[in-house]
Order: structure tokens, then sequence, then C-alpha cells
């Protein structure tokens, strides 16, 4: 067994990074169930009904520009929805961690007299939490040209999956992002592309359908200034 610090977490919201922000954070899910139980039952008997799916957490209230925690997440809670991405024991290629496209049902600013002002938020996801494996760790200054290690699943799946793109800054110009695959690790084709990107605090995830390769990366170039971005892949066993 591998255990990890939570200390070590990363936390990207809307293609901002609230990691120095957060202090704790929880992922939920809950099936609901139907009771099915008849006269001649001699135990209770369910059916699986809907699943709900949250994550919330708590942290350091922050008014800082566009990037600081309540300008991040009060954001959200006005538009309704943000890409989320979290990974427990960090981000480094390979990690795994879990991500939505969730909507912001609650965000709290706490004032107490004895201590710091504290922030707290829920988000709920309508399409469950996709198990995510980084493929770029938050990674600053990135130009271009130089694909990212790649990913060993195991094995292909024909189920599809979901790429996650947080650019948490962008400096002049655009980025293009790609996850590419692969059956044997040396030829690569794309898989998805998140095209021309051209701020900062953007976040986009998109989902594919079909079969997904064994292996996965990501490469990417940035034209005209330098990014800071992170990556990653949920695939559908």
């Amino acid at each position: 067994m591998a255990s990890s610090h939570g200390a070590q977490a990363k936390t990207y919201v809307g293609g901002r990074d609230l990691s120095g922000y957060l202090s704790q954070t929880n992922q939920s899910a809950e099936n609901d169930k139907a009771d099915v139980t008849v006269f001649s039952s001699t135990a209770m008997t369910y059916i699986a009904g809907l699943h709900d799916q949250v994550f919330s957490g708590e942290g350091v209230w922050d008014a800082q520009g566009t990037v600081g925690s309540d300008a991040v997440l009060g954001s959200a809670s006005w538009s309704g929805s943000a890409v989320f991405s979290h990974f427990p024991a960090g981000d480094a290629i390979g990690s795994v961690g879990f991500g939505a496209y969730g909507i912001e049902t609650k965000y709290e600013i706490d004032t107490p007299v004895e201590d710091a002002n504290r922030i707290k938020f829920e988000a709920q996801s309508s399409r469950g939490f996709d198990r995510l494996v980084s493929l770029e760790p938050l990674t600053a200054s990135f130009t271009a040209g130089t694909a990212a290690s790649s990913v060993d699943n195991g094995a292909a799946t024909s189920n599809g999956g979901a790429g996650y793109f947080h650019v948490t800054a962008l400096n002049g110009g655009t980025i293009v992002g790609k996850i590419q695959h692969s059956t044997d690790n040396s030829s690569w084709s794309d898989l998805i592309t998140f095209s021309n990107v051209t701020a900062g605090g953007s976040a986009l995830a998109t989902a594919v359908t079909g079969t997904v390769n064994r292996y996965l990366r990501f490469n990417g170039t940035a034209t005209g200034g330098t990014a800071t971005i992170h990556a990653a892949f949920a695939r559908v066993p």
C-alpha cells in the first residue's frame, strides 16, 4: 500500500490553481435505492436508483485579483458551473485523481472575530466523477514541442473517456493542447485537441467516445507566449 499526505494535494478549478488556498476537501458519492420488497421476501430487496456526487472543500478567503479563492469560487457560484480537477497525492505524471464538470451549489464566507476569514464550497456533478490520470503536472513557462512522458494504462478501452485541461496563466499568444494515444508507445495519434486557448483562467473538459489506446500522453504548442498548464485524462473502463 502506498500512503500519501494531504499536504501534497493539488486542486484546480476553472483554470486556476486553488491548492494554496484550500485546507480540506471531500469527495462523496451516494447511490439511491428503491425498496421492492414483497410479502414473500425473507429479506429486504432493493434496486439501484439515481447517483449523486458532491465535491466540497474549505480554506482561506482571499480576494486577490482573478486568482484568489474568492474570485474563482465566487465566479463559479454566479455562473453556476466550473471544471474541477483534484489530485489527493499530487499531480505528477501518472498520479490518480478525479474530475467533474460541476454545478457549484454552495459558497460561503465565514468571518469570525477571533480567526482568519474562511470559505466553504460545494459542487455537484450530473455525470459523476471522472477518475483522472495526470498527463502533465502544473507546468509553468510551457512553450512547445516536447511531449510529456507517456502513461501505460495496461490495456485499451472501447468505451471512450474525457480529457481535462487547465490553463492557469497565458503570457501572450495562444495555446493548443493535445491528448494523444498509442497502441505501442511509439506511433501517436491525436485523441483530443483543446484548440486556441487565449487567456489564463481557462478550463475545458472534453468527452470522447470509442477506442482509447493503451498509452496516453500530453503534447501541445504555445504560440507567441508561454503558458502554465495542467492536463489529465479519465478512461471509461
